[in-house]
């Protein structure tokens, strides 16, 4: 495995002056993203749907779009270098808001320009092809019965990204936790899926995704497995 603990040693961050674009901000997730890539002194593009929950600050631009409207999804890569999407259909009124979003971004890159993608997905979600741990198979079977839709949209998402040509990476994530909480946790990333019970902060998905597209060179075009580790 390769981490980040938080407090520790960080990757190699080759664009610190990135301009960022973060769909899915008005979400657990996604705020938390755009609330350390600030801290990082980060240009932010923070992309919402509807209510927004983030305080102004001089360094970010809040943004409406709608995924299923690719104009108003693509409008908003101008002048952006790096896309986060932390988007999902938890809680939607539509089942396929990951895989939309990943179709219309990859379209809006294309038309911009862009190259470095990074999205999130859960751990039960296998690439086309995959062989799967037990582990991993075991939470896609668990899944498959208590949430087919959001493993269906999770599974069409990262094909979408996967066939496409950019340098993206897809970050699978287990349950997340602690939304309140702003600190991230060291982490460590892998190939093999975390146990079924696993959990992890929405903070450090957060830093670990922030890592990931500061620095193109981490896990391109794959998708890891993100653990919580063990100690600093």
């Amino acid at each position: 495995m390769t981490g980040s603990p938080a407090g520790g040693p960080r990757p190699r961050v080759v664009n610190s002056t990135a301009r960022i674009v973060v769909f899915g901000a008005g979400g657990r997730l996604g705020r938390l993203v755009v609330t350390l890539a600030l801290l990082d002194g980060l240009d932010v593009r923070a992309v919402i749907h509807h209510a927004n929950p983030l305080p102004t600050n001089p360094h970010l631009d809040l943004a409406r779009a709608d995924v299923h409207h690719p104009r108003s999804v693509t409008h908003q890569l101008a002048d952006r270098d790096i896309v986060i999407a932390c988007l999902g259909s938890a809680g939607a009124q539509r089942p396929d808001i990951a895989t939309s979003g990943a179709k219309t971004i990859i379209e809006g890159m294309r038309r911009h320009g862009l190259h470095r993608l990074v999205s999130v997905t859960g751990t039960g979600a296998a690439l086309p092809g995959e062989s799967m741990s037990d582990d991993h198979a075991l939470k896609r079977a668990q899944m498959a019965i208590t949430a087919a839709h959001l493993l269906t949209d999770g599974e069409q998402h990262l094909a979408t990204i996967a066939t496409s040509p950019l340098n993206w990476t897809v970050l699978r994530v287990p349950l997340m936790t602690s939304p309140h909480d702003p600190e991230p946790q060291p982490y460590q990333l892998g190939q093999s899926a975390p146990r079924v019970s696993s959990t992890v902060p929405y903070a450090t998905t957060a830093r670990a995704l922030l890592d990931l597209a500061l620095d193109d060179h981490l896990w391109p075009r794959t998708a890891p497995f993100i653990h919580q580790s063990t100690g600093r």
